[in-house]
């Protein structure tokens, strides 16, 4: 298996089309982990499982909800759509455009950004009282490595 991430991976494009065609032909798995900001055509029909984020307000970066749109429509039974969630105004973000532009997404993860980890007690609270399908996960490198960066 083979876990292609960023920074954002589609901004070279040309040498991620090449790197995952040979790793296909090495009968590799490929997960691809995306901003959610480039729509890919060719990439997104070769990996296995792509992982898109939903920026939400706190990150002050936007993702472009019609490349989310896009994707799930085309890529639904193998996008997993990630929101990186800090406080409530994330959480009806996340939520709000879970249940009106992104409605009948199969794989939601919501995940609380590290250095709001206190929030997520609250955040898991706030999906089971609005009974929302999604999975709530830590970022587990960040448990075990804490937030160094190139681990």
């Amino acid at each position: 298996n083979i876990s292609i991430t960023g920074g954002e991976p589609l901004l070279q494009r040309e040498e991620l089309l090449k790197l995952v065609e040979e790793l296909k032909e090495m009968n590799y798995w490929i997960q691809l982990n995306t901003n959610g900001t480039i729509f890919s055509q060719r990439i997104f029909e070769l990996v296995d499982l792509l992982t898109m984020d939903c920026k939400c307000p706190s990150s002050r970066m936007k993702s472009d909800l019609k490349v989310l749109v896009r994707t799930k429509n085309s890529f639904g039974s193998r996008l997993q759509l990630k929101f990186v969630i800090s406080d409530e105004e994330d959480y009806q973000f996340a939520k709000n455009t879970i249940l009106t532009s992104l409605k009948d997404m199969a794989n939601i993860v919501f995940q609380p950004e590290w250095y709001s980890r206190k929030f997520a007690k609250k955040l898991v609270e706030f999906v089971k009282k609005d009974g929302l399908e999604v999975r709530v996960i830590l970022q587990q490198q960040k448990v075990i490595w804490g937030p160094k960066r190139g681990v």
